[in-house]
């Protein structure tokens, strides 16, 4: 049975850093996720998350028959939708990667190979990984003076 996160008793502004590797996809509130990231760092703490991206090169070729659209992935990102969901919870985007562009059997190296690269190149990656920082209060103190 899932366990909510905010029951796992971590102590609030604890970690200096957090690595979530493709477990996003699969909580029923990823808002409440990023609060629970949010309230465990410290400010200027980093979190390192992994997920799918849906406006990859995968998805967008194999669209329902992708290897990743499958019923445990409740909620699928793309690079603009958990940019903004990271925004709105309180973070500063660091750096964005993605990588993988066909799986193996799919396509003949001489395919695949390049594949890759262009899809990990122009960020059109199978994965994603976004480094984010949790804002400070001085960077908190310094946007909201900027929009006065």
């Amino acid at each position: 049975m899932p366990v909510p996160l905010s029951r796992l008793l971590f102590n609030p502004a604890a970690s200096i850093f957090i690595h979530s590797s493709h477990l996003i996809e699969h909580v029923p509130d990823p808002r409440a996720f990023i609060r629970e990231i949010k309230r465990i760092l410290l400010p200027g703490g980093k979190a390192i998350i992994t997920t799918l991206n849906i406006s990859g090169f995968q998805a967008r070729l194999f669209r329902q028959r992708w290897r990743s659209a499958i019923a445990d992935h409740l909620t699928l990102f793309s690079i603009s939708t958990l940019k903004r969901l990271f925004r709105e919870g309180g973070f500063k985007v660091l750096k964005i990667r993605t990588w993988g562009g066909l799986a193996v059997g799919t396509a003949l190296l001489i395919i695949k190979n390049p594949a890759d690269y262009l899809a990990k190149k122009f960020g059109f990656g199978d994965v994603m990984l976004f480094l984010v920082e949790k804002k400070s209060i001085n960077t908190m103190i310094r946007v909201k003076t900027r929009n006065k």
